[in-house]
């Protein structure tokens, strides 16, 4: 075959397979029965929901205390089982769907709060299921989801709180141990800060707190002391201290070790003060006698003793020891119970104080008149029992009985009282004698309470040698 019939048939094929190209082509733009390609269709992948979460996804049904209708039981059921297995679509569709047409129904909210959880919105969770809780406060479901989505979110007091509510669930058991001692810390520190802030109300609604989650566990008590001393609250303050020192003791007793502070020894110092002198006593000799040369356990151990004098009174008398303010002749009668040497002093000459006849502290103020530690009016004759006592009639009482014992007290020898002191003088002697801190302390004016009469025969006593 020559060269030139060669190239001829090559061509000519070239433009044959052309053709039927463009006729292939044409056929399919025009309809022809040539099928286009089907592209594959896969399924979506399941969702792998890790093992550590699903506990905390339980059936939206369960704990539910309301009543729900058959159909919709069957369709939350099945969408949940559908969330567990990978499809969460499904949920997210049939949870919107029952809320479109009953917004308040709590199993729809939960499922829709699951689907949330999954998809790692824990905000959202959280928002849809804490109306839930409050509205059912046992929903097992409900609980159970909102206290992992409160963790997640670093609430670990509002996780904790849903947690505690499931005492029957192993995993929110697990979960409350492990937050335990943050949450207490936390409801501590809020508690503490209120009151600081001076707001009252709401330190005690955080103690409250403490209180009904940690009852026994010294979080609670050292929060309420720290309260208590803010807000200068001595009831609470003594609850406190005798609280951490039962504590205390029964540690130590079971050989475990005790608090860093020693609340025994706080309590005895309390009691002397507010509480129960005889606790007070029975605490504090053992450790006053082993430590004599401490100071401030030999003051408070001689409060103690003066406050149990003051318990083995008659009650009328105890009674005006807790007066609010005092009367002339509240202050005769304690002077005449307590400053050593009154009820059983000798009178050299008899005063007359014509409006004490009919009252019924008579012996008393007599006695305290009659040996001139209080005045009565030189031209009517009057020692008038019911006026308001002033701060400078007990203290004037206690320095001139003091400047009569024998040997007197180093305090006054430099200079002594006459008969009738100047307030000036008054003030200068008790501030010498330790019964105020200063003479701008001394407020000779000023009226004073039981308990404030009691700490100045405290102090008059200590120039004696003790209570």
């Amino acid at each position: 075959m020559s060269r030139i019939r060669r190239i001829w048939r090559a061509a000519t094929t070239a433009a044959l397979g052309l053709s039927a190209a463009l006729i292939l082509s044409g056929s399919v733009a025009c309809g022809g029965s040539a099928p286009a390609p089907t592209p594959e269709v896969r399924p979506a992948p399941k969702l792998e929901i890790p093992s550590a979460e699903r506990p905390f996804l339980i059936s939206p049904l369960e704990g539910y205390p309301l009543v729900l209708d058959p159909q919709r039981t069957q369709e939350i059921r099945e969408a949940w089982q559908k969330l567990l297995g990978g499809e969460p679509e499904v949920a997210e569709s049939t949870a919107a769907e029952l809320l479109n047409g009953d917004p308040g129904l709590h199993p729809a909210r939960v499922l829709f709060a699951q689907r949330e959880l999954v998809a790692k919105r824990y905000g959202a969770a959280a928002e849809a299921l804490r109306p839930v809780v409050d509205e059912l406060p046992e929903y097992s479901a409900a609980l159970l989801a909102l206290g992992r989505a409160e963790e997640e979110l670093g609430r670990v007091v509002e996780a904790y709180a849903a947690y505690r509510q499931l005492p029957d669930r192993p995993i929110a058991q697990e979960r409350r141990s492990i937050l335990e001692d943050r949450a207490l810390e936390i409801v501590a520190r809020r508690a503490q800060d209120a009151a600081t802030r001076g707001r009252g109300d709401d330190a005690a609604a955080e103690l409250e707190i403490l209180r009904q989650w940690a009852p026994d566990l010294p979080v609670t008590w050292l929060t309420a002391y720290g309260i208590a001393e803010t807000l200068e609250d001595e009831v609470a303050l003594l609850e406190a201290t005798r609280a951490l020192a039962s504590y205390d003791r029964q540690q130590q007793a079971a050989g475990e070790l005790g608090l860093e502070e020693d609340w025994d020894l706080r309590q005895g110092q309390l009691e002397a003060s507010y509480g129960n002198p005889g606790t007070a006593l029975e605490i504090l000799r053992p450790r006053a006698a082993a430590a004599p040369d401490d100071l401030a356990l030999a003051e408070s151990l001689a409060v103690a003793k003066l406050r149990w004098r003051v318990s083995t009174l008659p009650q009328e008398i105890q009674v005006v020891t807790q007066t609010a303010e005092l009367t002339r002749g509240d202050s005769a009668v304690l002077l005449y119970w307590l400053w050593p040497g009154v009820r059983r002093g000798t009178i050299d000459s008899g005063r007359i104080a014509t409006d004490i006849l009919d009252h019924p502290q008579r012996e008393p103020i007599a006695k305290v008149v009659n040996l001139q530690l209080m005045d009565v009016d030189e031209g009517l004759h009057r020692f008038e029992p019911d006026r308001t006592a002033r701060r400078i009639d007990v203290l004037k009482a206690l320095l001139l009985s003091l400047q009569r014992q024998q040997p007197g007290p180093a305090c006054l020898a430099s200079a002594p009282l006459s008969r009738r002191p100047s307030w000036g003088a008054l003030c200068g002697a008790a501030t010498r004698c330790d019964l105020v801190p200063s003479e701008s302390d001394c407020l000779p004016g000023a009226g004073l309470s039981g308990r404030e009469a009691l700490e100045l025969v405290h102090r008059a006593m200590k120039q004696l040698g003790g209570a």
